[in-house]
C-alpha cells in the first residue's frame, strides 16, 4: 500500500482569470478612465485638477494581471471611497442643502434631488464594498499567487 501522497501541479500560465476580477478590474479602468477625462476637461477649460481617481487605471490594469501590489492599493482605493461615499449619504440629510445635486447638467429639486442624493453614494458605496470584498476572496488570491509563480 503506497501511503505517499500525490500533489497534482498546476502550470501557473494555464490559470484562468475568474470572471469577477475581469469585472473589478475593468471597473477601476472605467474610474480612473472617467477621473482622466474629468481632468482633461478643466485642462481644456483653463483650469488645474488634482484628481487621485487616474490612479485606478494602473491599479486595475494590475488587478487584471494579476498583480499582489494591486490588490493592495486596489483595496485601500475601495475601502477609501466607500468610507467616504458612506460618509456623504449620512451626511446628505445633516448638510444637504448646501450639495448641489446635478443630473444631465440640471440642478434636481424636490424629492429626486433627495433620492439621488442618497441613492447614488450609497450604491458606489455597495459596488466598492463588493470590489473590497472580492479582493480578498480566496478565489482571487489563488489567481494572484498563481501568476507570481509565473517566471518573467
Amino acid at each position: 500500500m503506497n501511503t505517499t501522497m500525490q500533489t497534482e501541479t498546476i502550470d501557473p500560465s494555464q490559470v484562468q482569470r475568474p470572471l469577477l476580477s475581469t469585472v473589478v478590474g475593468w471597473i477601476y479602468i472605467l474610474l480612473g478612465c472617467m477621473a482622466v477625462w474629468s481632468v482633461i476637461a478643466k485642462l481644456m477649460s483653463h483650469s488645474v485638477s488634482i484628481n487621485f481617481g487616474v490612479l485606478l487605471v494602473p491599479v486595475g490594469i494590475g488587478i487584471l494581471g494579476g498583480r499582489s501590489s494591486s490588490v493592495f492599493w486596489g483595496r485601500f482605493w475601495a475601502g477609501f471611497f466607500c468610507a467616504l461615499m458612506v460618509a456623504m449619504a449620512f451626511a446628505y440629510p445633516v448638510i444637504g442643502h448646501i450639495y448641489k445635486v446635478r443630473l444631465s447638467g440640471e440642478e434636481l429639486h424636490g424629492w429626486p434631488r433627495h433620492l439621488i442624493g442618497t441613492l447614488l453614494p450609497t450604491l458606489f458605496a455597495l459596488v466598492m464594498a463588493l470590489c473590497w470584498r472580492w479582493l480578498g476572496s480566496p478565489a482571487h488570491q489563488a489567481f494572484v499567487s498563481a501568476k507570481q509563480r509565473l517566471p518573467l
